[in-house]
């Protein structure tokens, strides 16, 4: 997503007014902001709606945490959740103790669900929606929302599949 000084400066070089084109900005800017929070919302509820959602945390154990390296194991989490599920949306996050990265996962998951030993890089913790645990469940998708809109998370996927 672009950002305001960007689309300011977009709207400049098209000729436009400072003020129109500030004005104009923040209007798109928040247009789209709302954009993608309906498509993150509609694809959340989904995967609730559909009784089979999952919430997974990959972690990366030590031998795998080297920030050179984030991007290419990104790259391997989102071909682990093509692997294993139909619908999903994830994103990159960091601990708030340690920095540690991980990717949370919402997801419906295809007939073989994935087993520890799919993920090599680390650990695997999921918690199923249908197991009594929606307080927890609601914290961590309220946590993905939010995360999802925020200027550093950069590094949102999700399935091609919506529903």
């Amino acid at each position: 997503m672009k950002s305001y000084r960007d689309r300011v400066d977009d709207l400049i070089n098209k000729g436009h007014s400072k003020c129109f084109s500030m004005d104009k900005a923040l209007e798109n800017y928040e247009n789209s902001k709302y954009d993608m929070r309906c498509r993150i919302d509609k694809r959340v509820n989904a995967i609730i709606e559909s009784e089979n959602g999952i919430f997974y945390t990959l972690t990366l154990n030590n031998r795998y945490n080297d920030a050179m390296e984030h991007d290419k194991l990104e790259k391997k989490a989102k071909k682990w959740c093509k692997t294993y599920f139909d619908i999903y949306l994830g994103n990159r996050d960091y601990g708030e103790n340690n920095g540690r990265i991980h990717w949370h996962i919402l997801a419906i998951g295809k007939e073989q669900l994935p087993t520890q030993e799919s993920w090599p890089y680390g650990n695997i913790d999921w918690i199923r929606f249908y197991n009594g645990k929606y307080k927890k469940i609601r914290n961590y998708i309220l946590k993905m929302s939010s995360h999802s809109l925020k200027e550093s998370a950069s590094h949102i996927f999700r399935s091609q599949k919506q529903q």
